[in-house]
């Protein structure tokens, strides 16, 4: 096989290419200095939102970071809003906590449910605003760390009401194996000290604490055997 470096036409194939990604750099570099600088360093994530339609109106709304901790993962959840007329009152909110023996699972996974975000769209339709939250698991943090960052999604829902068209005073929560347990510790009147400030986030709302979540959301997915 021929050397490329011998010969003249190897030569000036191999200067070619050098001025080639020259020029490309400086032409990148003139594109570097036209992007916005923001004055402190930028920490959330700005990738552009992931927004899916579902069947029947529904607008899901993917990986909503609701709150930011040093050292860890963003904490993230999936929002499903229904469709609404313009004068329609805000609508209840669900919130769905998965299960996994605190050590596994995620948002868009419930048992043997083959399209978990789905089934959770389909109940949006039904006129609901539907969260289903993310949180740290055993292996990433001790307890209480899973029940604080769920009252955190509570706070970060509530706090974006208007936004999404939420009843701030109104919802429920769908909970799931460990996501029950979780929300059992968080029920109104128990102590939460052990979590930190704020506690009043679960105030004034329903609980609905399932080991398994069939039978409701069955009922939203057949709507005749209500």
């Amino acid at each position: 096989m021929r050397d490329a470096w011998n010969g003249s036409s190897g030569r000036r194939r191999i200067a070619g290419l050098g001025l080639t990604a020259m020029l490309a750099s400086h032409s990148f570099a003139r594109e570097i200095e036209s992007i916005p600088v923001a004055a402190a360093p930028v920490l959330e994530d700005r990738y552009p939102a992931r927004v899916v339609k579902f069947p029947r109106g529904v607008t899901g709304s993917a990986d909503l970071v609701y709150s930011t901790i040093d050292g860890f993962r963003p904490l993230t959840l999936d929002l499903h809003v229904p469709r609404r007329p313009t004068a329609a009152p805000p609508a209840p909110l669900v919130v769905f906590v998965h299960g996994g023996a605190w050590k596994a699972g995620h948002s868009r996974q419930s048992g043997a449910f083959e399209n978990w975000p789905g089934a959770l769209a389909s109940l949006a339709a039904r006129g609901y605003v539907v969260s289903s939250v993310n949180y740290r698991l055993s292996g990433e943090a001790p307890f209480p760390a899973a029940l604080s960052d769920v009252k955190n999604a509570i706070r970060w829902l509530r706090a974006r009401a208007g936004e999404f068209g939420i009843d701030p005073e109104t919802f429920s929560r769908a909970l799931e194996s460990a996501g029950a347990k979780a929300e059992l510790l968080l029920i109104p009147g128990a102590d939460h000290s052990f979590i930190g400030a704020n506690a009043d986030a679960t105030r004034r709302n329903s609980h609905l604490a399932l080991q398994r979540t069939f039978d409701f959301i069955a009922a939203t997915l057949n709507p005749d055997k209500r």
